[in-house]
């Protein structure tokens, strides 16, 4: 999206075919470092991504369940032009999405492509949409579509990349937490709590002003190192949770909050 953003400032045309119907609301990424900023500046959205979100002022911290610092980096020491911003992913979509309408570029939603193809003077792409297969051209294609992408198995082929897959299933969502420990009080952009039992790590972004924190968590391995004690304490937190968090996450955040 930001790409078709930056070709259509440069005057060139573009158009994005996007398989699902509509943009992701699930919890992803929320913060952006200083490069990912000059672009977003370039596309012009730096300006309302500040306003709808926020720059961090605080500090980024690592810590033991009971507040203990392990380290930390200190924000206020960058330029505040380079520091971390803000801006969960489902919002900043929504926000390019309103400077692509600007600019003249199509969405096509529910368009999937399926295979690719080209010649000397054109790349051909068949597209399932909505009202059956179609075949579209263009000068140039860019394939964005992620880690399972068509268009690298289109050129490639079904090829085993090497890595690794992990095991663990890793549950992301967004919460509001009002009973954080007083060290997270100051606008601090995230503290990652260290639990010794298996290495458990449980992250919390704070990703708007008014106590809204991204968490991230190993469903497998965070809930086996839950204590009768911890579960006990759960009815001692002031806690509200999206409406789209499970009752395992709405568990796994109070746990944190209570232990702070």
């Amino acid at each position: 999206m930001v790409l078709a953003l930056l070709l259509a400032k440069a005057g060139i045309q573009a158009e994005i075919l996007e398989a699902a119907a509509q943009l992701d609301e699930a919890p992803r990424a929320s913060h952006y470092s200083y490069p990912a900023l000059r672009e977003l500046e370039r596309a012009g959205l730096l300006e309302d991504i500040r306003e709808r979100g926020m720059v961090t002022n605080g500090q980024v911290s690592w810590r033991k369940l009971d507040g203990t610092l392990l380290a930390k980096i200190n924000s206020e020491l960058i330029p505040t032009e380079h520091r971390l911003h803000s801006l969960p992913l489902n919002k900043l979509t929504k926000l390019i999405l309103e400077h692509l309408a600007r600019a003249g570029v199509e969405t096509k939603w529910s368009h999937k492509v399926l295979a690719i193809d080209q010649n000397e003077d054109y790349a051909e792409l068949t597209v399932e949409t909505p009202t059956g297969k179609q075949t579209l051209k263009a000068d140039y294609v860019v394939g964005c579509d992620g880690a399972n992408s068509q268009i690298r198995r289109s050129l490639f082929g079904d090829m085993e990349f090497p890595g690794r897959t992990w095991d663990e299933q890793i549950i992301a969502t967004n919460v509001s937490l009002f009973c954080l420990c007083p060290h997270n009080t100051h606008g601090g952009r995230s503290t990652t709590i260290s639990r010794n039992t298996a290495g458990t790590r449980a992250p919390l972004s704070l990703i708007q002003s008014i106590g809204l924190w991204l968490h991230n968590f190993s469903q497998t391995a965070f809930f086996a190192s839950l204590t009768e004690t911890s579960q006990a304490s759960l009815e001692k937190s002031t806690l509200l949770v999206s409406p789209k968090s499970s009752k395992r996450s709405y568990q796994g955040i109070q746990s944190l909050a209570s232990t702070s």
